[in-house]
């Protein structure tokens, strides 16, 4: 992959650079900034289909309770944000302590991972693998 986004890189310098090359010769400009440009989509196209994530359907999903209460390290960071979200100090050590549903997703040649139920329905969300968006399908 590293080796693609190089490509797409130096093709997007090419296009960039062709002012100097071709030096009032609108036509051979136009031709290769258009080459350029297909070459550059076409590889962008194969980055994302190789790397989307497919996300369950909404009614069909991988997903568990985690208790927080036996994370040492995760419920004290939940308290902190809660506290600095306006929570009094007794507010943000009961929902510190509440359980979290998250849901599971799978990126073919990386790995599981979870992510917060809440997180899933309101936000963007990216693989922490590849970082690629995890784009919503009905196909997990």
């Amino acid at each position: 992959m590293k080796q693609q986004i190089i490509e797409v890189l130096k093709l997007a310098k090419k296009a960039i650079d062709l002012n100097d090359e071709f030096n009032g010769d609108m036509d051979a400009r136009h031709a290769t900034e258009i080459d350029a440009v297909y070459k550059i989509n076409e590889v962008v196209s194969q980055l994302e289909s190789e790397k989307s994530i497919k996300a369950g359907d909404a009614d069909d999903y991988d997903s568990m309770n985690v208790m927080v209460s036996s994370l040492k390290h995760a419920r004290k960071a939940r308290y902190e944000d809660f506290l600095d979200q306006g929570f009094t100090e007794e507010e943000a050590r009961v929902e510190s302590h509440k359980n979290i549903e998250v849901e599971f997703f799978y990126e073919k040649g990386c790995g599981l991972f979870a992510v917060e139920s809440e997180a899933v329905e309101t936000n963007t969300l990216i693989s922490p693998y590849s970082g690629s968006d995890i784009i919503a399908d009905d196909k997990f």
